[in-house]
């Protein structure tokens, strides 16, 4: 049965030069900056990374204690940028529109 909500899909997952990957993601129903579908976005919400993250990321973690297993929460979207460059830029996945671009 259609509960006549929309879903908005998830962005693509982030893999880098260098194969670490991270979920970037915002809408309605995630942790950002607007808290809406369409953006663009000044803050966004990062998951699970395969390595730990820069250091700036650390005081949006969900659980601090769990650096590669947790969620990051309003986070700055350049501090996404910044783990993209340390990792070698992107080469696959897809982010959320920027509102610094």
């Amino acid at each position: 049965m259609n509960s006549g909500h929309y879903v908005k899909p998830l962005y693509q997952v982030i893999v880098c030069a260098d194969g670490a990957r991270v979920s970037v993601q915002a809408s309605r129903h995630h942790y950002a900056t607007p808290r809406n579908d369409s953006g663009p976005y000044t803050h966004v919400e990062a998951g699970f990374p395969s390595v730990d993250p820069p250091a700036s990321w650390r005081d949006y973690a969900e659980d601090p204690t769990r650096l590669t297993d947790t969620v990051y929460s309003y986070m700055p979207y350049d501090c996404v940028e910044e783990f993209i460059t340390m990792h070698g830029g992107m080469v696959e996945g897809v982010l959320p529109p920027n509102a610094w671009r």
